[in-house]
């Protein structure tokens, strides 16, 4: 009885058991396991020798003087051509020729947190959100978006007491930058008209009102200062320019 059969690859197809050719000697009486698989190769037992077949074997009778291999020859593959239907069906594996016209995917943009919730119209959760951060373009972005869609007004009116403390602080340190100015600074007075009430009954939001009253104060301090250097400039450039 065979236990196990080793050093096939592929499927075994077919056993035998066969005698030796040899009508004399020790060898007349010894008997030989023929087996034969799908990877082409014919094996005998105990005398471990192979011989290859360039197709796949399926059967192997014995005899006393010959062994026989049957085997069946692989079909060949129709190339794929346009022309066929699974040619557009073939996997991503599939190498391109060299004739074939590459179309690169666009590579996802990756949306920051403000620019998902505005996609969502989150309008006041996408303001909070940028406000969070310390990109001051992005703010003012989302702060000029918010006024194309006409929600800034309602963001301002629904932040809360700790959400109204991020604006006020933002528009404390960005409301004098001349870049930001232009919106910011109507921003502000509209701030302060519709949050009044809020902003006196919190001491926190009063103390965000006082460092916006010395930034205001400052850069007027510095507009004068501005206007005093210009007013003596202005006659010596037409005294220069009439010489």
């Amino acid at each position: 009885m065979v236990y196990s059969m080793e050093s096939h690859n592929k499927t075994v197809t077919s056993i035998c058991v066969g005698k030796l050719g040899k009508e004399s000697g020790e060898e007349a009486l010894q008997y030989r396991i023929f087996s034969v698989a799908l990877d082409g190769y014919m094996k005998v037992f105990d005398y471990a020798k192979t011989e290859g077949y360039p197709f796949h074997e399926v059967s192997c009778p014995a005899y006393v003087n010959w062994v026989f291999a049957g085997f069946v020859e692989d079909p060949q593959r129709r190339a794929l051509r346009p022309t066929y239907f699974r040619y557009f069906h073939r996997s991503q594996g599939e190498k391109p020729n060299e004739g074939d016209h590459l179309i690169m995917r666009q590579k996802k943009v990756k949306l920051a947190e403000h620019d998902k919730l505005l996609k969502k119209f989150r309008h006041k959760e996408a303001l909070v959100s940028v406000l969070g951060g310390k990109n001051t373009e992005n703010v003012v972005a989302v702060m000029e978006e918010l006024v194309a869609r006409r929600k800034l007004l309602k963001c301002v009116v629904n932040l809360d007491e700790e959400e109204l403390g991020l604006l006020l602080g933002f528009l404390h340190k960005h409301s004098t930058m001349p870049r930001h100015s232009a919106l910011l600074t109507g921003l502000t007075r509209k701030v302060l008209e519709m949050r009044a009430e809020d902003i006196r009954a919190s001491d926190v939001l009063k103390g965000h009102i006082r460092n916006l009253k010395r930034s205001v104060q400052e850069e007027i301090r510095i507009q004068h200062s501005l206007q005093e250097i210009q007013g003596v400039i202005s006659p010596l450039l037409r005294i220069a320019g009439r010489r």
